[in-house]
């Protein structure tokens, strides 16, 4: 049984998105790399080397991040079971100069989300429930006219303690 949630949702997390071929063939697709060049999944921020690569990371990647928590702890059950509820913002960066187009990276976004929406697991004596709540589209623009724009998900975690 795992006494830190958290860190099961993130293994999760990680090991679904880094584990699957078809989203990291897109990923490399809008890159023009090859498939498994570099991890491309990355939890809070991107390193400044890849641990595969070992190079700056290539866009497009994907970071996951804790978004808080949908609401707070719960006992149930005549207090035997306590159920949490973290979120997590997932979020594929890209960067393109000029307008700003999803275009190239919208079949690797929906690769993302349909990988995490709506699954139910068990992991680490722990049974979760991911479902998607709401999206997000930040934008950076940097000093060199570069666009970085993310497609952002945010998955809410219902976990049996």
């Amino acid at each position: 049984m795992s006494i830190f949630e958290t860190f099961t949702v993130e293994k999760w997390i990680y090991s679904t998105l880094s584990s699957d071929d078809t989203l990291a063939g897109l990923l490399a697709d809008v890159s023009g790399s090859a498939k498994g060049f570099q991890i491309s999944v990355y939890n809070s921020v991107a390193p400044v080397k890849d641990a595969r690569s070992k190079k700056t990371p290539v866009l497009p990647y994907i970071v996951f991040d804790r978004a808080g928590t949908s609401k707070e702890y719960e006992k149930v059950l005549c207090g035997w079971n306590v159920v949490a509820f973290p979120q997590y913002r997932v979020t594929l960066w890209y960067s393109q100069s000029g307008s700003v187009s999803s275009g190239k990276v919208q079949s690797a976004v929906n690769r993302m989300v349909s990988l995490l929406d709506n699954q139910s697991f068990t992991l680490d004596g722990l049974s979760i429930y991911c479902s998607r709540e709401d999206t997000e589209q930040p934008i950076e623009v940097q000093t060199d006219g570069r666009i970085d724009y993310g497609f952002t998900a945010v998955f809410s975690f219902n976990i049996i303690l």
